[in-house]
């Protein structure tokens, strides 16, 4: 509880944890759909929020406090689900390398998109996230360097090598001439 509670209030909130826990971590596994790491960090978070606040909470009854943190659980669970559709409402902003003319090619930069975004997806995590930065964030070669402490160079690389998975991706749907 570094600093920020007493050791008074470290006793009280550790009483409290031992005596709520349990409960809280079944109410999160149920709001997390039995998503249990994440149920479980959404306990601690739900805890330090209740260090943060402790004078407020500490005088609560105890079907209060559990009431409470259970806000706090429903809430940051929520939070953590619209980030993730967040997400996913950005997945298809990756450019695929064509420019549409008609109806049909329309049709098929869509199915592309999909098909690059589907390999873009199973890319390993440095390399995905080489990719979101450079091709939907439009970040800087550098930029991208100093965000994931890499050189240049290996980001250069790791480009070059995004852009022969993204053309190859979507090449089933997209010949050669119509890319870029």
């Amino acid at each position: 509880m570094s600093g920020r509670v007493s050791d008074a209030d470290a006793r009280e909130l550790a009483a409290c944890y031992d005596c709520l826990a349990a409960s809280l971590l079944r109410y999160a596994l149920l709001v997390t759909r039995s998503e249990g790491p994440l149920a479980e960090d959404i306990v601690q978070e739900a805890f330090q929020a209740a260090a943060l606040r402790w004078a407020k909470v500490r005088d609560l009854p105890d079907e209060s406090r559990l009431a409470w943190l259970r806000t706090v659980v429903r809430n940051k669970a929520f939070d953590v689900y619209r980030r993730r559709q967040t997400a996913r409402d950005k997945e298809p902003q990756l450019p695929v390398p064509v420019f549409p003319v008609g109806t049909h090619d329309a049709a098929m930069v869509r199915l592309a998109g999909a098909e690059v975004w589907s390999a873009v997806r199973a890319l390993p995590h440095r390399q995905y996230l080489i990719a979101v930065m450079r091709f939907r964030d439009h970040m800087t070669v550098s930029a991208i360097a100093a965000e994931l402490k890499i050189s240049a160079g290996t980001v250069s690389g790791e480009i070059r090598k995004l852009r022969s998975v993204m053309r190859e991706a979507a090449s089933r749907y997209i010949g050669p001439d119509d890319a870029e």
